[in-house]
C-alpha cells in the first residue's frame, strides 16, 4: 500500500521482445525503493499503449516468461506431463556463459522484480522451485563442492564423507524425505528412480569377529550398473568408497550411506555447484530490497512462498467473482452467456483471459485482485462484428453484445490467443 501511489516520473522503454535483457542487465537491483516498488510510467517501443497500469503489468509479464525461456534457468519436469508448466531451479552459471559480475548483477535483479510483483500484483508468474527459496534463505544446508573455494580434484567425495561425520545419518535421512518431496513435484519420474534405488537395498547379517552380528545393507551387483547411469559420478563415487565389496560382487555398507548418496546427488543436480550459491545470495539481496524487506519473507518457508507467487488456483467462479457487468440492466442474455463461456474455460485458458484483460494472468492468494478491483465486461452495441478487446490500464473488457453464445465463445477464445495484445483492438 505504501508504493502504489507513489509515481515514477521518468518513463521506462522497452521492446517487447527483450524486456528481461534489458531490465537483468540493467542495475534495477541497487535502485533506491521509491524507484523499485513506486507505480512505473511504461512504453513499449513501436506500440500505441499508453500506460495508465495495464502496460507495467504487462511488462512484468513478459519479463518473467521471457526468463523461463532464458538460460539463467534449468527447466525440468515437462517430459513427466506434457503442457505442464516447468519448475525451474538455477543453471550453471559457466554452462549460462555469465561472467561472475553478470550472474550477479541478474539474480539481483531478478529477485527484485519478484517483489515489485508482489507488492503490486500479490503473486508472481514466475515458477521457481521452493528449493531455491529454501537455499536463499540458509534453510538448505551448502554441501561439497560449494563449501569453500578449493577445487577438490575427487569432486568432493573426501569432503563428503567429513560433512557425514559432522551432521549424523539421522540428518540425512530426515533430510532426504524433504528433498525427495521436491523433486516429485518438479521430476516426478527422477523421484520415482531414487526410491527405486531405495528399495534395491536389502538387510544382511553377518558375524562379526567377536561372534556377534552387525548390520549391514547390501547393493546387489546386478543393480550397481544402474546406479552407476542414474547418479552423478561424485556421489557414485562416494557410495562406492563408502562401501566395501563382496564376493559376488555386491556391496555392503553400514549406516545411512545410500541416503547420502542420493542426498548429495539431488545437490549436485539441482542445488549446488556452478556459482549457484552466488546466484542465491544476488536473488535474496534483490528479493529482500538489500535487506530492508527481510521481514517479508523470513516468516516462510519455501513451499509457501511458492504458494504465495502461485496466487490462488485458477477456477471459473472465483474468476466470476471478481467480474462486473457495465450496464447490468438489458443485457440479462449475454451476462448470462459470459459466465457460461468463462464456466466453460479451461485453468489455462482463464489464466489467459486474466492476462489480456489485465495484463497478469494470476489472482492473488486470497483470490481477489489488489484493492478490491473488479474487472469491469461493458457491453458496446453495433459491434458484432468486432472481437473483445481490452483496457488493461482500466480494468475494461469491451464485449460486443453477440446474440449466440457459441460466437460470443469463439471470439472471446480468438482474442485471448492473439498475440502481442497491445498491438490489437
Amino acid at each position: 500500500e505504501d508504493y502504489r501511489g507513489r509515481r515514477v516520473e521518468e518513463p521506462l522503454m522497452f521492446s517487447r521482445d527483450a524486456v528481461f535483457d534489458a531490465i537483468a542487465n540493467s542495475r534495477v537491483g541497487t535502485w533506491a525503493e521509491e524507484a523499485l516498488l513506486g507505480e512505473w510510467r511504461v512504453m513499449l517501443n513501436d506500440e500505441s499503449g499508453v500506460d495508465g497500469g495495464g502496460l507495467r503489468r504487462e511488462v512484468v509479464t513478459l519479463f518473467f516468461e521471457q526468463f523461463e525461456a532464458s538460460n539463467l534457468v534449468v527447466r525440468v519436469g515437462t517430459d513427466d506431463t506434457p503442457g505442464a508448466p516447468p519448475t525451474l531451479f538455477i543453471a550453471d552459471r559457466q554452462l549460462a556463459e555469465k561472467s561472475p559480475q553478470q550472474w550477479r548483477q541478474m539474480w539481483t535483479a531478478v529477485g527484485a522484480m519478484i517483489l515489485r510483483a508482489v507488492v503490486h500484483f500479490g503473486n508472481a508468474p514466475v515458477a521457481l522451485s521452493s528449493a531455491v527459496f529454501a537455499c536463499g534463505f540458509g534453510r538448505i544446508k551448502r554441501m561439497p563442492p560449494d563449501l569453500d573455494d578449493d577445487v577438490a580434484l575427487d569432486g568432493g567425495v573426501a569432503q563428503m564423507m567429513q560433512f557425514r561425520e559432522v551432521h549424523g545419518d539421522e540428518w540425512a535421512r530426515s533430510e532426504l524425505l524433504d528433498w525427495l518431496r521436491r523433486v516429485k513435484r518438479a521430476e516426478p519420474h527422477k523421484d520415482a528412480g531414487y526410491r527405486w534405488m531405495l528399495a534395491q537395498r536389502t538387510i544382511a547379517s553377518s558375524p562379526d569377529g567377536g561372534g556377534t552380528s552387525s548390520c549391514g545393507y547390501v547393493l546387489p551387483s546386478e543393480a550397481l550398473e544402474t546406479f552407476m547411469a542414474m547418479l552423478e559420478q561424485p556421489s557414485y563415487q562416494f557410495l562406492v568408497k563408502s562401501s566395501d565389496a563382496i564376493a559376488n560382487g555386491s556391496i555392503v555398507h553400514s549406516g545411512a550411506v545410500l541416503e547420502w548418496t542420493l542426498l548429495w546427488d539431488v545437490y549436485l543436480k539441482y542445488l549446488g555447484g556452478g556459482d549457484r550459491w552466488l546466484a542465491y545470495e544476488a536473488f535474496v539481496e534483490g528479493l529482500t530490497a538489500k535487506g530492508r524487506r527481510q521481514d517479508l519473507w523470513t516468516a516462510l518457508t519455501g513451499e509457501q512462498i511458492v504458494e504465495v507467487l502461485e496466487g490462488a488456483s485458477l477456477t471459473p467462479s472465483t474468476v466470476v467473482a471478481n467480474l462486473e457487468f457495465k450496464p447490468n440492466y438489458g443485457y440479462d442474455v449475454q451476462i448470462n452467456s459470459f459466465r457460461r463461456v468463462i464456466e466453460s474455460f479451461s485453468e489455462d485458458e482463464l489464466s489467459m483471459f486474466l492476462r489480456f484483460a489485465t495484463g497478469i494472468g494470476k489472482l492473488p492468494a486470497n483470490r481477489r485482485f489488489p484493492a478490491g478491483q473488479k474487472l469491469t465486461i461493458r457491453f458496446m452495441p453495433d459491434q458484432l462484428d468486432h472481437l473483445p478487446s481490452a483496457h488493461t490500464c482500466f480494468w475494461v473488457v469491451d464485449l460486443p453484445p453477440y446474440e449466440e453464445e457459441a460466437d460470443m465463445g469463439l471470439k472471446l477464445r480468438q482474442a485471448i490467443a492473439a498475440p502481442q495484445p497491445f498491438a490489437m483492438s
